[in-house]
C-alpha cells in the first residue's frame, strides 16, 4: 500500500480509507464471525450483508462516500430486522444510532412514537423520573410524560455547615 498525491492510501482496488474499512471489518464481523461480541444481536438472528457490499470494500467505500459518511458518524440501519443494505443504511450520530436500538423503550405520545430517552429529553423531565413511574410504579404514559417531576425541598439543616 502506498500513498497518493492527495496523502490518502491507495490499495490495489482504489483508494483505502481507514476509518471506512473498520466499519465495513466491523459489519462483517458482527454478521458472519460467531465468535464475535454481539454475533447474536446480527448474524445469530439472520442480518446479514447485501451481496453488493459483502465481498467489495469498493462498493462499500463508493455508497459510503455518496450517502453523507464523514468521520464520526456511525452506520445505522433504518429497519433493525433488515440487512446491511444501501436501502437499509445511513450514517448517523452516536446519539441517532442509540436510540435505533432494538433494546430501547419505545413510547407513542401524541401520534408520534420515539424512545423514551427523546421524549424525556424533548420535553425536558429527567428520564430516570419517567422510567421509573412506567416500569416501577406503573403509571401510564400520558401521565408519566406530563406530570411534572417534584423540586425536593433542601432543608438548612441537611446542607453541610462548611457550604452555608
Amino acid at each position: 500500500m502506498m500513498k497518493g498525491k492527495d496523502g490518502k492510501f491507495i490499495s490495489s482496488v482504489g483508494y483505502y480509507h481507514k476509518d471506512l474499512n473498520e466499519v465495513w471489518q466491523s459489519m462483517k464481523k458482527r454478521c458472519y464471525s460467531k465468535t464475535a461480541i454481539n454475533y447474536e444481536r446480527y448474524g445469530g438472528r439472520g442480518i446479514e450483508i447485501c451481496s453488493e457490499w459483502k465481498d467489495n470494500v469498493m462498493n462499500f467505500y463508493k455508497w459510503a462516500l455518496n450517502n453523507g459518511w464523514k468521520e464520526g458518524l456511525q452506520l445505522d440501519r433504518i429497519d433493525n430486522n433488515k440487512c446491511y443494505s444501501p436501502e437499509n443504511c445511513r450514517f448517523v450520530t452516536p446519539k441517532e444510532n442509540a436510540n435505533n436500538r432494538r433494546s430501547n423503550f419505545n413510547v407513542s405520545y401524541k401520534g408520534k412514537t420515539q424512545s423514551l430517552k427523546l421524549w424525556a429529553e424533548e420535553l425536558n423531565i429527567s428520564y430516570s423520573a419517567v422510567h421509573k413511574r412506567i416500569t416501577r410504579l406503573g403509571w401510564n404514559i400520558i401521565d408519566a410524560l406530563e406530570t411534572p417531576v417534584r423540586k425536593h425541598k433542601i432543608y438548612k439543616n441537611s446542607l453541610r455547615k462548611d457550604l452555608i
